[in-house]
């Protein structure tokens, strides 16, 4: 049986003792050993990595990522070495699978690439990940530092992803591309016409929104000869974005023609161009493009291009065209290869809803709309197409619920049949999922007896609406009381409210609200019943006394 390699995880840090538990702490029963490089911790970090169980070394800060990761590679014990970042994290499937796919000791060396899924966006980069610890096989690079190693190694290609959320937040990722940006200004002389330095730099120009630095940097890297053809692909459409940035739209076409040509076959190439094209309203040649792109394929892992996402938006720009066209059909079929790509975004069946209606296929457009909405409960489009359906009731299916062509009453009209009939009804600002409705046979609302004011029963004179910003189909509601000597008519409210749950057609469930009474009826719960069909159970809570509840059905 062949001897398996060892095979230790590689990290440098600076102040990451946030990251560590999430990033070095679930590899310590993997790997056969942890080598960390601390440039200068301030944090605390360097002692929670040795309470791992790492190995770390200091190394003092030189303004140079390749010389510190080397620093590790160099400290490193094991026949391969996996490196990782403080805010990377993989998991324990995919870290076997890159050890499965380690040769054996006396096998010739290899080296490993696995995907990169960089949150939030969710595109893919393939990096070289894992590689041996042989003479030659070294980092370079002052910023975003890349693996160089013999040519006669042999590259493997392991399904496998490590997650990387170190740009998430958009300020943290504006800090650090401040910071790489002066390391690359800073760089020593001998790296002015490198292809990789110049590509690197006017990346991250672009992406600090300096558009006429980056053009510079940009423009020198697409004239560069270099054989990461990925990677020239990628800062020519880069300097596309900037002449556009920068109003030249001749130029942004040029770039994009320069690139399909000396790649005819490269399917971002011919999407990017089609995209331009169609912005430009040129609508036909946008479509040329765009359909030669699908056929080719929109991936490129070498520069991360997200091949589903691009595919999606290249398949719902076309269908878009051809729908314009007239062609129905080319667009049907456009947007059900949208609808492969993206299935749970419902922009497609949206478009797809409208085609149907065209072609008198009701039931079909129906189908399509109810599963937008599912997905989608605020969709304005899908949900006019909703209320074409029903005949004015965006709700209104099968005879199951009144329909109110008459649309949404006005500002200021009453609410009819309501228990707080009377009132004002709410603010519209915000679109609601019962907008336009006509409340009809509500019942009345009774609050149970309180534990503290046994008896005690009241119905709601006032509400006002507001969406939570925590998930799109749930409203907090605020209500004051009226009809009870304990209770005044508009209270001072603290911290209670009401909740309105809203389901989908044919789904049954229960959910559970705990209270948040500030006084005696803390920990109080209300329960919210569906009964498979568009129905509500709304909660209110009022301070120092207890919740009351009704469900109703009716024409939205």
């Amino acid at each position: 049986m062949m001897k398996r390699p060892t095979l230790g995880v590689n990290m440098i840090i600076r102040d990451e003792a946030e990251n560590l538990p999430k990033s070095l702490a679930p590899v310590m029963d993997l790997c056969d050993e942890a080598v960390v490089v601390d440039t200068g911790s301030k944090d605390g970090s360097k002692a929670l990595a040795r309470s791992y169980g790492a190995r770390v070394f200091d190394y003092p800060w030189r303004g140079d990522f390749s010389a510190a990761r080397n620093q590790a590679l160099y400290s490193a014990r094991t026949d391969y070495v996996l490196w990782l970042d403080a805010d990377n994290h993989i998991s324990p499937q995919c870290f076997e699978a890159l050890r499965d796919a380690l040769p054996g000791v006396n096998a010739p060396p290899a080296v490993v690439m696995c995907a990169e899924r960089v949150l939030p966006q969710g595109d893919l980069l393939w990096q070289k990940r894992v590689f041996p610890k042989r003479p030659g096989v070294l980092f370079t690079g002052v910023v975003h530092e890349q693996l160089t190693h013999p040519e006669w190694m042999a590259v493997k290609l392991v399904d496998a992803e490590i997650t990387h959320w170190g740009y998430a937040d958009p300020a943290e990722a504006r800090r650090k591309g401040e910071r790489n940006l002066k390391l690359l200004l800073d760089a020593p002389g001998t790296l002015a016409g490198d292809f990789y330095h110049l590509y690197q730099t006017g990346r991250t120009l672009l992406n600090l929104r300096h558009f006429a630095e980056a053009r510079g940097y940009l423009q020198r890297a697409a004239q560069s000869a270099t054989a990461n053809l990925p990677l020239w692909s990628h800062s020519v459409i880069l300097l596309s974005d900037c002449w556009k940035a920068l109003g030249d739209m001749s130029r942004a076409e040029t770039s994009l023609r320069h690139l399909t040509e000396m790649r005819p076959g490269y399917g971002p190439g011919r999407y990017f161009l089609g995209r331009f094209l169609y912005g430009a309203g040129r609508a036909d040649e946008a479509a040329a493009e765009l359909a030669a792109a699908l056929e080719l394929g929109l991936s490129d892992p070498g520069w991360g291009a997200a091949a589903e996402k691009l595919s999606f938006t290249c398949a719902s720009i076309l269908g878009k065209i051809l729908s314009e066209r007239g062609d129905d059909q080319g667009a049907e079929r456009a947007y059900m290869l949208a609808l492969k790509f993206s299935p749970a975004n419902p922009e497609p069946r949206v478009a797809l809803a409208e085609l149907a209606l065209v072609a008198g296929r009701t039931e079909r457009a129906q189908e399509l709309i109810w599963k937008a909405l599912e997905l989608a409960p605020f969709h304005r489009k899908a949900r006019h197409l909703a209320r074409e359906i029903s005949g004015g009731s965006a709700w209104a299916r099968s005879g199951q619920w009144a329909s109110t062509p008459r649309g949404p009453p006005s500002r200021a009209t009453r609410w009819r049949g309501a228990p707080w009939a009377g009132a004002r009804r709410p603010s519209w600002r915000s679109p609601a999922p019962w907008r336009g409705w006509a409340a009809r046979s509500l019942p009345s609302t009774t609050a149970p007896p309180p534990p503290c004011t046994a008896g005690w029963s009241t119905t709601p004179s006032r509400a006002r609406s507001r969406r939570s910003p925590s998930a799109a189909s749930t409203w907090w509601w605020w209500a004051a009381s009226s009809g009870s000597s304990t209770s005044p008519s508009r209270p001072s409210w603290r911290s209670s409210g009401t909740t309105t749950h809203w389901r989908a057609r044919g789904r049954s469930g229960t959910s559970r609200t705990r209270s948040t009474c500030s006084s005696c009826c803390r920990g109080s719960t209300a329960t919210t019943t569906w009964r498979g069909s568009r129905s509500w159970t709304t909660a209110w809570w009022w301070p120092a006394t207890a919740w009351t509840s009704s469900s109703w059905t009716g024409a939205r």
